[in-house]
């Protein structure tokens, strides 16, 4: 795969490559934890347990290695919807206000979808990340969220 590096406005080519590769060891870290975690559920064999008591605990571990792979299945794909973003050109952007999200920011939590303003708000409760405001027609390089 050819390496595409794309400009973003706020953002210098050296960092937009950086966070591509962390962004792409991590989607790589999650796919070999997502295979880890679905072997290890294939191993537990609900119909070879001995006793109800058996079956049960098995039972439970299936249950939490399931939520345990939802949980890097989701993981995976805001990476890959960061992925996406980069490539498309829109990365970096918080999906509330449309403001630009600090390279520190992005270095620390490279899939993030928001600022650390508005992702304080959503962990609180107080927006949906399902409906955003709209962006701003233009960024004036404001808050620097």
């Amino acid at each position: 795969m050819a390496e595409q590096t794309i400009s973003l406005s706020h953002l210098t080519q050296e960092q937009t490559a950086e966070l591509g590769e962390r962004l792409e060891a991590e989607r790589r870290r999650l796919l070999d934890l997502y295979e880890e975690t679905e072997e290890r559920e294939d191993e537990i064999s609900l119909g070879e347990a001995e006793d109800m008591v058996d079956r049960a605990e098995d039972s439970w571990d299936k249950e939490e290695l399931f939520a345990e792979r939802e949980g890097e299945r989701a993981q995976l794909l805001r990476v890959e919807e960061a992925l996406g973003r980069l490539a498309a050109g829109s990365y970096g952007r918080c999906f509330y206000c449309g403001e630009s999200i600090p390279f520190e920011r992005l270095k620390v939590v490279p899939a993030t979808r928001f600022c650390a303003v508005h992702q304080e708000e959503l962990e609180a409760g107080k927006i949906d990340e399902r409906y955003p405001h709209d962006w701003p027609t233009s960024n004036s390089g404001g808050a620097g969220r």
